[in-house]
């Protein structure tokens, strides 16, 4: 399930700057803009904002520390959502001056991609939002069928309706795919024999997440991880795998 994010500052180059930074970093994630906190309220009702980033440039923010009245805004907005301030400069002052007005959550500049990406999941870790358990089930492969290529992929972990697996690819002889392949993506999921589950044949699943995690010297991917939402109007041995998965659970 994606994280909805909210980014908050006056300054368009500063909301392109972070929206690419969580881009680069972030797979699973649906970012909002807003100009104000005011405006930022707005997205908080219709919308589970799981995170809003703040500037410290805000208006209402751009005081702390030498102004001891709390805005009634930020303090209705602190209420409704998790916040993290990221600084535009550091001065001891203003930052207890945002500490005061109750943001625990501060991100010194500068700050990287990952940094950045690093903050966000410890504020607002992906895995608050499952709605289904995950395993890992060591020794599990896959293969991961786009058309005429086959990927060959180590689980990472498996839920009844997605799985997380990594593949290695050479530096020598890449596969040779283009993205429209995607469109018909199935994976054969092929358990431990001690679960006592038939491989799971070609179940028809979509690409939601991709991940560069490691560089080959000649600057190709040498490690991909991949996350794949299985479609599951389409799978006949869907309940087979879920009951299985959830009796190991228990």
């Amino acid at each position: 399930m994606p994280r909805d994010i909210l980014i908050v500052d006056k300054y368009s180059s500063t909301r392109a700057l972070l929206k690419n930074f969580l881009r680069a970093e972030i797979s699973d994630c649906r970012i909002h803009e807003a100009v104000s906190l005011e405006e930022g309220l707005s997205y908080c009702n219709p919308i589970p904002i799981q995170l809003a980033i703040l500037s410290d440039r805000l208006s209402e923010l751009e005081h702390a520390g030498r102004n001891r009245d709390i805005p009634p805004v930020v303090q209705r907005f602190a209420n409704q959502v998790t916040c993290l301030v990221v600084l535009s400069h550091h001065q001891p002052q203003h930052v207890s001056g945002l500490q005061a007005m109750g943001f625990r959550h501060i991100l010194p500049n500068p700050y990287t991609a990952s940094q950045l990406a690093e903050m966000v999941e410890q504020v607002a870790p992906a895995r608050r939002l499952r709605n289904q358990p995950r395993f890992h089930l060591p020794h599990t492969t896959a293969q991961l069928h786009l058309g005429q290529h086959t990927l060959h992929a180590l689980v990472v972990n498996v839920s009844p309706s997605g799985v997380l697996c990594e593949v290695a690819l050479s530096a020598d002889t890449p596969p040779t795919f283009s993205f429209d392949a995607f469109a018909q993506l199935a994976i054969s999921l092929h358990l431990p024999p001690a679960l006592k589950v038939p491989v799971q044949e070609h179940l028809a699943c979509r690409l939601v997440g991709m991940k560069v995690l490691e560089w080959h010297e000649n600057n190709l991917p040498a490690l991909l991880r991949l996350e794949v939402k299985l479609r599951t109007e389409m799978i006949h041995n869907f309940a087979q795998l879920s009951h299985t998965l959830l009796l190991m659970e228990e």
